[in-house]
């Protein structure tokens, strides 16, 4: 249940089947919409590659080797078979060591170590071990991605072990619902998300016995149950924390070196990865919540005076950014452009503590809280799940997948199939970034 996107009113309807005290409670309430049509994917999606794809042609160009398809089953045994497949053309192989065309083997050192005498022979087979390599560091990039958009939604439920899991039902309960609630797709709306913490996961969050052995795991997923933790277990989890907010920050550094990104407006512009940029933001922030919560749960705070890297701004579409603000940017955009990147300061190239981030909210008249202190947890109401398609709420599936068809969403060429109702035109920088739309006229 952790590792998919199940709907928080099936996890009510699964809870009420496992424990009947649940009957009389706000948990019934809200199963009882679960006999709901419910058309969404309850699985994030990957785009994972398959390496078993290789074994066909690895096996016409490498006949010697006598491959079998077991040997290209996963990431470790393909590397194996990519490092057999460059011995036998000669060339040493190392994964970690970057290889290209130019480390082929010359005509006479090709006619002494290989049995491949022509020239298209051999740099054929050198090209597809090559393509080989590619695979793997593409596998590796996607399920890398992967596991940022899972921390981007339920900070690090993909941790949970099913010991771990099982071990308190109480806890389990309450993991569960929670983690739902996390996973929900946002809307697309010009006011806030709905909060992930509400009525039922405070229900479920007091059933913990205080002396559960659990309550390390519910810190993974709600960093408010940190405080409950012993010293080691805080350790341990603020340790967690800090590692994927480094890998976070290495990913990013590597983001702003590819892209042309406006660090000022932070409105994305053709050309800028912003899906990948997203989800690592996301995650970076969510683990720096609970990063935070872990340094003043162990009363180090005062680490915070000189180490505290800032949270790390999300693109957005000029259109939304416009619509949510009123025309300006957040205010959180004059705090970021000026403190120090997070990424320098976790990666050593730069300095930030509370004093300076304090001093610039207080310049531009920011809540400082929201940049310094553990995020509050208040339970809001109970809201039902609702039918989304790229954000939006749509009742029907087929009418879902018709506007999807042509082009109401991504941008699709197939846009033209359906009469637009408004015209827009942009407004944009000298860089081609876009800061307005203005209705331009109506049919």
């Amino acid at each position: 249940m952790l590792q998919s996107r199940t709907i928080p009113e099936k996890v009510c309807a699964e809870l009420l089947s496992l424990n009947p005290e649940f009957s009389n409670t706000i948990i019934s309430q809200h199963a009882s919409s679960s006999t709901t049509k419910w058309w969404m994917h309850d699985k994030f999606s990957t785009s994972t590659i398959d390496l078993k794809l290789s074994y066909g042609i690895a096996a016409q160009l490498f006949p010697n080797l006598k491959f079998t398809l077991d040997d290209f089953s996963d990431e470790q045994s393909t590397i194996t078979s990519i490092g057999k497949m460059f011995s036998e053309l000669g060339v040493e192989f190392d994964f970690d060591e970057p290889v290209d065309f130019s480390y082929r083997l010359e005509k006479q050192d090709r006619r002494k170590n290989t049995e491949f005498v022509s020239s298209n022979s051999y740099n054929k087979r050198f090209r597809f071990a090559l393509r080989c390599v590619e695979k793997i560091d593409k596998d590796r990039e996607a399920k890398t991605k992967f596991i940022f958009e899972r921390i981007s939604k339920s900070r690090l439920s993909h941790m949970i072990t099913l010991d771990e899991f099982i071990e308190c039902k109480d806890a389990a309960y309450f993991i569960a619902y929670f983690v739902s609630q996390l996973n929900r797709r946002s809307q697309f709306t010009a006011g806030k998300q709905h909060r992930a913490f509400d009525k039922i996961s405070e229900f479920l969050f007091k059933r913990i016995p205080e002396n559960s052995k659990s309550w390390k795991i519910v810190s993974l997923v709600f960093p408010k149950a940190i405080s409950k933790c012993s010293d080691i277990e805080k350790g341990e989890i603020l340790s967690k924390y800090f590692s994927v907010m480094e890998l976070c920050s290495k990913y990013l550094q590597s983001l702003v070196s590819k892209n042309d990104i406006n660090m000022q407006t932070m409105v994305v512009k053709r050309g800028n990865d912003s899906y990948t940029w997203n989800i690592v933001a996301g995650a970076y922030n969510k683990c720096r919540d609970g990063w935070i919560e872990a340094v003043y749960s162990v009363n180090q705070d005062e680490i915070l005076d000189v180490f505290l890297p800032g949270k790390v701004l999300r693109l957005m579409a000029a259109d939304v950014a416009w619509g949510l603000h009123g025309g300006d940017l957040h205010v959180d955009n004059k705090v970021w452009s000026e403190i120090p990147k997070a990424w320098d300061v976790i990666l050593g190239k730069d300095v930030c503590g509370k004093k300076v981030i304090r001093n610039v909210c207080e310049k531009y008249k920011v809540n400082v809280h929201s940049w310094i202190l553990p995020r509050e947890y208040s339970a809001c109401e109970v809201q039902d799940t609702k039918n989304l398609l790229h954000g939006i709420e749509v009742s029907s599936k087929s009418f879902a997948n018709l506007l999807k068809q042509n082009g109401y969403f991504a941008g699709s060429k197939g846009q033209s199939k359906i009469q637009t109702i408004v015209n827009v035109e942009k407004n944009q920088n000298e860089d081609g970034s876009v800061i307005a739309w203005q209705k331009s006229s109506t049919k």
